[in-house]
């Protein structure tokens, strides 16, 4: 289930995130037996978006939040909604889905990495051979078996904040962004554009009109430099908009403390085995129709289509999609290839697996784990579209939904052998896992 928008939306209504609350409890309830409501635990955890905000922003929304599940008739408990670290977010995200793969228990380098896309940030979480700071260490404890991972939060890195970002140097007339995504031969161009205020943006498909004036930005945004008022041109190309995205990938390299940053000023360690991209690289896949074996060739490819094609027919070929969403599209596919593959080295399609970091495998997954009579459809497929692994048989997952997203509202539920799991993070717990929890992951 999807729910936009998230909860940090509700800055100026903290009321109003309370109230959007109350669709996610009902969806539970229809799916959880009544006689287990009071012993169901339901859990609030608010992501990036969240951690964006003040402190006292952030409590307002919670206290609203909170006042709906203590009536929810759920077991719920104040301090049981917060707003959740983003290395946390990774390792949770990390556990549930190699439980659900059948990975916890055995050889921690068998296991399977998570690089998370969501609105506002991206999370990279895998088992590390390197050893690392405090900073960038979780320990995850599984029976006997010890997991030491790397997890770490890029904030900022989110494709809705990065999109943000990239209209905001549209406007202001950010000479360095703007023209490191053009050719040379194209720069002098847009330097004559742009002191006329005619900004080139190649990150849209050709053929619709930008009202710039309902764009969210400072006035300060606006370049100095020039005496019209800006008009943005859209000319989609996706090369240009890769070029555009890396650069805001690679913004705040300057400031690395590190042996090497390979996204802003984060350190990132060599990565490591197979990985799961999950959030919007799904969202963005699915939306291409590309499975969830697709490689990153695959994407481009429709990026490329994506990018080069007139707006008016996008319109008429989507007619039941958002307007909002279409004109992401083709940005979304060019920030995920210069995510994952200029940035993160991960191969393009199975001939070249190898990337310059290493053999990784990667493989585009929704995040949701969900209940289909009695059964677990993973990552976002419907039943019929994916084949149940032999360990998920009828009436042994008693979860209803587990979904991460920006504007996701996930419910998960542990089975009873999860009892013995161990975090070792920012907090050591060791608890009794009911049949039933339900996790809000909001942002």
């Amino acid at each position: 289930m999807r729910v936009n928008p998230g909860l940090s939306s509700f800055a100026e209504d903290p009321d109003g995130a309370g109230r959007s609350v109350l669709e996610l409890v009902e969806f539970a309830k229809n799916r959880i037996p009544k006689e287990s409501w009071r012993e169901t635990e339901i859990r609030l955890m608010a992501t990036a978006g969240m951690r964006m905000l003040d402190v006292e922003v952030q409590e307002r929304i919670l206290d609203s939040c909170r006042k709906v599940l203590r009536g929810s008739g759920f077991k719920f408990s104040d301090n049981w909604a917060s707003v959740i670290t983003g290395s946390d977010e990774g390792v949770y995200a990390w556990v549930v889905a190699n439980y659900a793969l059948g990975t916890l228990g055995g050889d921690p380098l068998e296991t399977t990495g998570i690089i998370e896309l969501g609105g506002a940030s991206a999370q990279v979480t895998f088992v590390s051979r390197e050893a690392m700071l405090p900073l960038f260490s979780r320990t995850v404890k599984f029976g006997n078996v010890t997991y030491n991972l790397y997890s770490h939060s890029l904030l900022h890195f989110g494709l809705n904040v990065a999109h943000d970002s990239w209209r905001e140097a549209l406007i202001s007339g950010d000479l360095n962004l703007v023209f490191e995504s053009l050719n040379s031969s194209r720069q002098f161009a847009a330097s004559q554009y742009i002191q006329k205020g005619l900004h080139i943006d190649p990150c849209t498909p050709a053929g619709y009109s930008y009202n710039v004036d309902s764009w969210k930005s400072s006035p300060s945004s606006h370049s100095e430099k020039s005496q019209y008022q800006p008009t943005v041109q859209t000319r989609g190309n996706f090369s240009e908009c890769r070029s555009a995205a890396l650069t805001l990938l690679q913004k705040g390299k300057e400031s690395c403390s590190y042996q090497h940053c390979d996204i802003g000023s984060n350190f990132i360690p060599k990565l490591q085995g197979k990985f799961l991209a999950t959030e919007n690289f799904f969202h963005t896949s699915k939306f291409f129709g590309l499975g969830p074996h697709a490689y990153l060739s695959k994407l481009m490819t429709a990026g490329q289509e994506y990018c080069g094609e007139d707006w008016l027919k996008l319109k008429k070929k989507y007619i039941s999609h958002d307007k909002e969403d279409l004109l992401r599209h083709c940005f979304s596919s060019a920030y995920i290839v210069a995510l994952l593959h200029d940035s993160l080295g991960i191969g393009m399609d199975d001939e070249s697996n190898r990337g310059k970091k290493g053999d990784q495998r990667m493989r585009v997954q929704g995040s949701c784990w969900c209940s289909n009579h009695g059964c677990c459809a993973a990552f976002g497929w419907e039943e019929e579209q994916w084949a149940f692994p032999s360990w998920c048989s009828i009436g042994q997952m008693k979860a209803v939904q587990f979904c991460r997203s920006l504007w996701v509202c996930g419910l998960v539920s542990f089975w009873p052998q999860m009892a013995a799991l161990e975090f070792k993070t920012t907090f050591t717990s060791s608890v009794a896992i009911p049949n039933f929890v339900i996790v809000l992951v909001l942002d």
